[in-house]
């Protein structure tokens, strides 16, 4: 007897918010593993993000739920590569959790925003998908899993180059601002570019520049750098959202 598509995103959904919640429970889990720069580096610790994956869970799950008790059509379509997607963040989330392993952790995250990316493709291509409401809650789910694996990527891997050359969180913290503004810009144009209609990826990435902003304000005290978040952002916002221009017809 197989799984009807909807209850399998169900249930992915719900162990990927309880994947996300293990993060607040002290007591286990690897040491370190959620800030391993510590508080002086300009990136703020991964487990500011935690929220953004427990939101987008909470969304796949309501759009599972909403879909099964209306019988809606794009489940069959595209339900199962969005299980696929959770399942695949909390078993990253997971083995973060409980290994601290920072290098197998950022390759984890990379290949969730392909992940993503292909689920919410196959969630536009399913038909009639437009007039269901469960279907905007789906694509608010796997675009913030997306924004949370391109923030989360990109916070981590500091701590990869750190090492090699015995720096600590507060060394030369515009590098490594830059360092993780690129990664964060790189991910964002190539989701960007292939996806349409991405607000809630835009808003999910939003979350992580007011982490980046608040950590820099009030733990690290690099304001400047705080200030060049909100700047960087809002200029890269702007080249988002501005209208094309239409060509002039021909006289």
């Amino acid at each position: 007897m197989s799984i009807p598509p909807a209850a399998l995103l169900a249930a992915t959904s719900a162990l990927l918010l309880g994947a996300s919640a293990l993060a607040f429970l002290p007591g286990h889990g690897a040491a370190a593993a959620w800030s391993p720069a510590g508080p002086d580096a300009p990136e703020p610790p991964l487990i500011e993000m935690t929220g953004l994956w427990g939101l987008g869970a909470v969304a796949l799950l309501v759009s599972a739920v909403l879909a099964w008790r209306k019988t809606s059509a794009w489940p069959a379509y595209a339900a199962r590569r969005l299980a696929i997607a959770a399942l695949a963040a909390a078993t990253c989330l997971l083995f973060h959790e409980y290994t601290g392993l920072t290098a197998i952790t950022v390759l984890m995250l990379i290949a969730l925003n392909y992940v993503a990316w292909r689920a919410r493709a196959w969630l536009f291509a399913a038909p009639d998908a437009a007039r269901d409401v469960s279907r905007i809650y789906a694509d608010a789910g796997v675009s913030i899993l997306a924004a949370a694996a391109t923030m989360s990527s990109a916070l981590l891997f500091p701590s990869l180059i750190r090492p090699l050359d015995d720096l600590g969180g507060s060394d030369a913290p515009w590098v490594f601002f830059w360092i993780t503004a690129g990664l964060v810009i790189l991910h964002a144009w190539l989701f960007l570019r292939r996806q349409g209609a991405r607000h809630w990826y835009l808003l999910a990435l939003g979350w992580g520049v007011a982490a980046t902003f608040w950590h820099n304000w009030t733990v690290s005290g690099l304001h400047v750098i705080a200030l060049m978040t909100l700047l960087l952002s809002a200029l890269l916002l702007s080249r988002v959202t501005r209208r094309r221009k239409h060509p002039k017809p021909q006289a």
